[in-house]
């Protein structure tokens, strides 16, 4: 049964090679859609690929390193008629934040926030002249659950404190007396 017709759509689906990403790039591909997905392994990816074929799906891979700032923005060049955008993509350093490397820090930031930023902005704008789409980022609460066990892997996504937060024009919630 399908849950929406999305007959003829395109989709990118970044880290679309194993877990969340793949499952998104199964359902998408179910209900029709037309997905690119991309990933680092050019295995995990033939096998994402040929699964989802297999079901009777359209799919291709695209090798991208989402740490490279150049390699982003070909894979939104290569993608730019999606209608359908999921940055999920994402990479978790372990250890605490004093045993991590500068080195470890900035790809985490590059992965985690510089790259869905540089999807979207190149993305974005051609959706809007088309008429529309949808982007959906994924985050990850591995926070709440470890404090001390993935220290920075959140910069720049909203944690549970945050995510309530209302903005200074919403009105105030009302409470039931």
């Amino acid at each position: 049964m399908k849950i929406r017709d999305l007959n003829g759509q395109r989709a990118l689906i970044t880290g679309g090679t194993s877990g969340i990403g793949r499952a998104t790039a199964h359902a998408l591909a179910r209900e029709g859609a037309r997905v690119l997905i991309s990933g680092r392994s050019e295995e995990r990816g033939a096998e994402v690929i040929a699964a989802i074929k297999a079901s009777g799906g359209e799919a291709e891979f695209v090798r991208a390193n989402l740490e490279s700032a150049g390699e982003v923005r070909a894979l939104a060049e290569r993608a730019a008629e999606v209608e359908i955008l999921v940055n999920n993509a994402g990479v978790f350093p372990a250890g605490a934040t004093h045993e991590l490397s500068e080195a470890a820090f900035d790809e985490t930031f590059a992965v985690n926030v510089k790259a869905p930023f540089l999807l979207t902005a190149a993305i974005a704008p051609k959706m809007v002249a088309r008429g529309g789409g949808a982007i959906i980022n994924v985050t990850r609460w591995a926070r709440v659950l470890q404090p001390s066990s993935r220290p920075f892997h959140l910069a720049g996504r909203p944690t549970p404190k945050r995510s309530r937060r209302r903005s200074s024009s919403s009105p105030p919630a009302k409470r039931a007396t």
